[in-house]
């Protein structure tokens, strides 16, 4: 991804850095992308409005440089992951949970993907899911070549299509441990107590995937 910011931010210490891109994170979840002031969330982050243009030439810079920190934390959760030699089923747990466990951990940047994929920023959505999807589609390929030639997944199934599925599903998992309103749809299908034990949730969806890419499917 080309780097949205000036040379003149990237100089700064990176604690510095951080402030101001969690602040960024903070106040675009809060109030989307529409909805944020770049004057009020200059002066959260401690800094002039004029710094705050020295170090991105617009929102949409400034806007861009938080979803390029979104792309590291996904980048960082999809190659931290040790899966090799696990069995394709182990693997689709352990991405379930990591879902769940990165949702909760960056509800944040959760909030800010459900923003930014609305038609309020249909503007953006070529470079942003260009950014975003690739990487997600490269590593579910990865993946599900790897079970086929294994003889894990049926031979005909299209493995494209079955990277969409997974990702929707896995996205889907996001959002209801992020936001309130698909908290509650989840909890309409699988019980109250589904977000804060959802033990038993992980492994019928674990269940549902083997099932829809099997073999004897």
């Amino acid at each position: 991804m080309e780097q949205p910011w000036s040379k003149t931010f990237a100089k700064l210490p990176k604690e510095r850095q951080n402030q101001i891109i969690e602040t960024a994170i903070a106040d675009f979840a809060q109030f989307g992308y529409n909805g944020t002031s770049i004057n009020k969330l200059a002066a959260r982050a401690g800094i002039s409005i004029g710094a705050l243009y020295s170090y991105f030439p617009s929102k949409e810079a400034l806007f861009l440089t938080v979803i390029h920190r979104g792309y590291e934390v996904l980048e960082s959760l999809f190659y931290g992951l040790d899966i090799e030699g696990l069995e394709l089923r182990e693997i689709f747990r352990l991405l379930i949970r990591s879902a769940i466990t990165y949702s909760r951990m960056h509800s944040s940047l959760t909030q800010i993907y459900l923003d930014m994929s609305t038609q309020a920023l249909s503007h953006l959505s070529p470079r942003l899911a260009e950014i975003l999807e690739r990487q997600s589609l490269d590593f579910y390929r990865s993946i599900l070549e790897g079970a086929r030639d294994s003889g894990q997944l049926d031979s005909s199934l299209d493995i494209d299509s079955a990277a969409y599925v997974l990702d929707t599903i896995l996205m889907s998992l996001q959002q209801a441990f992020a936001s309130s309103y698909y908290g509650e749809r989840l909890k309409i299908y699988q019980g109250p107590d589904v977000i804060k034990k959802p033990g038993d949730f992980i492994e019928h969806m674990t269940e549902l995937l083997m099932r829809m890419c099997s073999p004897e499917t």
